[in-house]
């Protein structure tokens, strides 16, 4: 692999695009250059053959004349090599020139594509880390704000509880209170009150009934029935023992 493509692959496709141009560019350079160098050298070649086709003409026709002649043939055939032999320096110059420059472009192209990933990798790598440090601090902030009204939201039920049990202890004092003084009130009343007389009682005898015997009395016979606890009146039985209803 070729200095250009190692540092096309380590670019960016932009970078990329810039050194496959700079090698284009030295590609041509070195093209010309070697189109001087090939048309040169056929111009020295021609040149040559016709010193050549000159010095086989003087050999042939003979004398001075022929002599100078194949001089002048060479000295024009070493001028025509000389001249494409500069030529072609000339174009092998430009060409490593232009191929120099293309390649110290590639090169500065390509580490200030480095510099530049680089720059961007720490610049992310630092936003990232912002990034991670603000979300734990918020998460933190969170947690802590969420401990804090559960806390609140606890002592508060706590404390409801609280009022509601002492509300209620007041409720059962106040009611044990209100109890106490009723007891207190009825029980003075009773001390206060003439003793009720005791009641008369009458034991049944064969062929009672209640109304009989309520009639004997002078009372009514649902008052005894309520006195004593009879469920059904009609069903009474000699032995039984009633009370009388005070008059």
């Amino acid at each position: 692999m070729g200095i250009f493509d190692k540092i096309k692959d380590a670019l960016t496709v932009d970078d990329a695009e810039r050194a496959e141009a700079a090698r284009k560019e030295a590609a041509e350079a070195q093209a010309k250059a070697d189109k001087i160098k090939a048309e040169a050298q056929k111009t020295a070649d021609e040149a040559r053959r016709k010193a050549e086709e000159a010095a086989a003409k003087a050999r042939e026709d003979g004398g001075e004349a022929a002599a100078e002649a194949h001089r002048k043939a060479e000295a024009e055939a070493a001028e025509a090599k000389a001249k494409a032999d500069a030529e072609v320096a000339e174009a092998q110059r430009k060409a490593d020139e232009a191929a120099a420059a293309a390649k110290k472009k590639a090169e500065d192209d390509a580490a200030a594509a480095q510099k530049k990933a680089q720059d961007d990798a720490a610049a992310a790598k630092k936003k990232a880390e912002d990034e991670a440090t603000a979300a734990k601090k918020k998460a933190e902030d969170d947690a802590a704000a969420a401990k804090a009204k559960a806390a609140k939201e606890q002592a508060d039920r706590e404390k409801a509880a609280a009022d509601a049990k002492a509300a209620a202890a007041k409720k059962q004092a106040e009611a044990e209170a209100a109890q106490r003084k009723q007891q207190q009130e009825a029980a003075s009343r009773a001390k206060a009150a003439p003793a009720a007389p005791a009641h008369k009682t009458y034991t049944v005898k064969k062929g009672d009934t209640l109304s009989e015997i309520a009639e004997r009395y002078g009372v009514s016979w649902r008052e005894m029935a309520k006195l004593n606890n009879l469920d059904n009146p009609d069903m009474i039985f000699p032995g039984q023992v009633f009370k009388i209803p005070n008059k």
